[in-house]
């Protein structure tokens, strides 16, 4: 098995993402984040992913360029359609926006709809501690496994991430 450097992956998956459609900082950001999931350890939000999310391309259910909407605001929260965008991109730019309104208002918090995979949610929890906030993100998903006891799938893994500063080093994630 060949072993590539952590740059030339990104620049790899970056490129396969722009052959498929997307625009270059949407590949570069879905690429970036593939490429660090697997650098953490984390294999399964990595660049295994990639041919997914180019087969999702091909059958419209992801759709590189595209423009959020924030379908309802008010100064602390706002609702965005993701439009089908990148998940990746809707999750980041959703954070931004809960950040903002955070700093204005001392709480920002924010929803979204029609959203693909975002990958892994400490990717935007942590963007919270450079503004010396608490960043909270949640995931929906299918019924992918069996209660305790259970046989049939009814539940799913429901994803969570905290990031909190703690005024020392090192935050807690």
């Amino acid at each position: 098995m060949p072993v590539l450097s952590a740059d030339r992956l990104r620049r790899i998956s970056r490129s396969i993402f722009e052959s498929a459609g997307a625009p270059r900082e949407e590949a570069r950001l879905v690429a970036s984040l593939l490429v660090k999931a697997n650098l953490q350890g984390h294999d399964s939000h990595g660049v295994i992913r990639i041919a997914q999310y180019v087969r999702d391309i091909s059958e419209g259910k992801i759709r590189p360029g595209v423009e959020i909407a924030v379908a309802k605001e008010t100064p602390t929260t706002a609702v965005v359609d993701g439009n089908w965008g990148f998940g990746q991109c809707v999750a980041e730019k959703s954070m931004q926006i809960a950040i903002r309104k955070a700093e204005r208002y001392g709480l920002g918090a924010v929803t979204v709809f029609n959203c693909n995979h975002v990958g892994r949610l400490w990717d935007y929890t942590t963007m919270a501690l450079d503004h010396d906030m608490i960043g909270f993100a949640a995931a929906n998903g299918g019924r992918i496994v069996a209660p305790f006891g259970g046989l049939e799938r009814m539940l799913h893994t429901a994803p969570i991430s905290f990031a909190v500063p703690t005024g020392r080093e090192r935050p807690f994630v």
